[in-house]
């Protein structure tokens, strides 16, 4: 579907965006909000183990994936025994697969195309499962199967693709600015103080942490005239880089746009895009955020950095691969 240009791409939009609406996620938000709560006491009880030993606990996989894993399961309605698999094929999307995840002797690459073909197999029984039972359902997943587009009922290929789609971007963008909004905290402590005094500030302390974060770094488009970007000539057919961290660090956009700042408003970032690719679950990516920040607040002063973090090697997708932290003295 990212790959589609207007009015196709709107057709096939369809299928999904009802899911992701502002009025679904209102009637998600308490949900969402317990769900963080019980997610950050369990990493809490993780961190005072570790403590005990002077030790840390990995923030990515210890907090920042489960609310957003929780929240893709529920809505695609994937069986909760199969969300931890789900993550490592997630993660496997982005070029991520840790040593345990690997067959033996199984290099990276190898690793990522293994998984990536198992969540493909995985995908099409539940395609195959819900046109054999799911008409009447009336599930996402569901809902895709056996709603007909351009008079057409999609195929197998069209339908792994979209879900492919829901279920990484999904998992991973909120997974990485969750990460990286706790690592500007903490890196820049004054803003964490403001934060946990005045919690109010929390919707535009979420914006800014979009904005610093950008978690989708980049996109190639395909100009579709000739056109004059600041000097540089872009001609039809060109193929565009489209970088978004630069985007939301424009001086002519932002004042002091290096300066973490929770209280920056307003803040017109580019994070989830512009137009008709604008991102399609923004709206859950805001409410996973708020739920998993507010839940954080009491736990906030307590947290420091344990040592050094290891970024994601990617083009595509920008966060944090481990985020170690530990409880302060």
């Amino acid at each position: 579907m990212v790959f589609m240009d207007e009015p196709r791409h709107r057709r096939f939009r369809r299928l999904s965006s009802w899911a992701y609406t502002q009025g679904a996620m209102r009637e998600m938000r308490a949900h969402f909000r317990s769900l963080a709560e019980r997610f950050t006491a369990e990493y809490l009880e993780a961190l005072t183990r570790a403590s005990a030993q002077s030790g840390s606990v990995d923030f990515v996989d210890g907090l920042a994936c489960k609310l957003p894993l929780a929240a893709v399961g529920e809505i695609l309605g994937l069986p909760p025994e199969d969300w931890n698999q789900i993550l490592v094929w997630s993660k496997a999307l982005v070029g991520e697969v840790e040593a345990g995840d690997r067959l033996p002797g199984e290099s990276l690459g190898r690793a990522a195309y293994r998984n990536m073909i198992e969540m493909r197999h995985y995908l099409d029984e539940l395609i195959e499962e819900s046109r054999a039972h799911g008409a009447s359902r009336g599930g996402l997943i569901d809902r895709m199967v056996h709603t007909p587009v351009e008079g057409r009922l999609l195929s197998n290929q069209q339908l792994n693709g979209y879900l492919f789609l829901l279920i990484g971007a999904g998992n991973d963008t909120t997974r990485n600015a969750l990460a990286g909004g706790v690592a500007a905290l903490l890196e820049h402590p004054e803003q964490c103080v403001l934060l946990c005094a005045e919690p109010a500030r929390l919707p535009t302390a979420v914006e800014e942490i979009l904005r610093w974060t950008s978690p989708v770094a980049s996109f190639l488009r395909t100009a579709e005239a000739d056109f004059d970007l600041a000097g540089t000539r872009i001609r039809a057919g060109d193929t565009v880089g489209l970088f978004y961290p630069a985007a939301n660090r424009d001086p002519r956009v932002f004042v002091e746009p290096y300066r973490f700042d929770i209280s920056r408003a307003p803040n017109p970032h580019l994070t989830f895009g512009f137009g008709a690719h604008f991102c399609l679950g923004t709206n859950l990516a805001r409410v996973e955020l708020a739920a998993s920040l507010e839940a954080l607040l009491p736990l906030l002063p307590r947290l420091a950095l344990a040592g050094p973090a290891t970024r994601l090697a990617q083009t595509h997708v920008m966060g944090y691969s481990t985020l170690p932290l530990r409880l302060r003295d």
